[in-house]
């Protein structure tokens, strides 16, 4: 599975670290409510007046591309 969230900045709400902090914050207490994420779970991301700036999701990592998410893929071909 692969949770991804995104957040658009620039609003009126989402400006500086801390309204960006508090937006996580917000989202990792929703998402804690569950006891386990499961693939399909999703919801939205709230700045501090309330709007939608986001969107977080849970989905199924057999559904994604797997040349575009198999980190061995995207290695340095010769060592470091």
């Amino acid at each position: 599975m692969k949770f991804t969230l995104e957040i658009e900045l620039g609003n009126e709400g989402m400006r500086t670290d801390v309204d960006i902090r508090d937006a996580l914050h917000k989202t990792a207490y929703k998402t804690s409510m569950s006891s386990i994420p499961e693939a399909g779970d999703d919801g939205p991301v709230y700045d501090y007046n309330g709007k939608t700036v986001g969107k977080w999701e849970v989905k199924d990592h057999q559904l994604l591309n797997p040349a575009e998410h198999d980190i061995y893929n995207n290695l340095p071909k010769e060592p470091l």
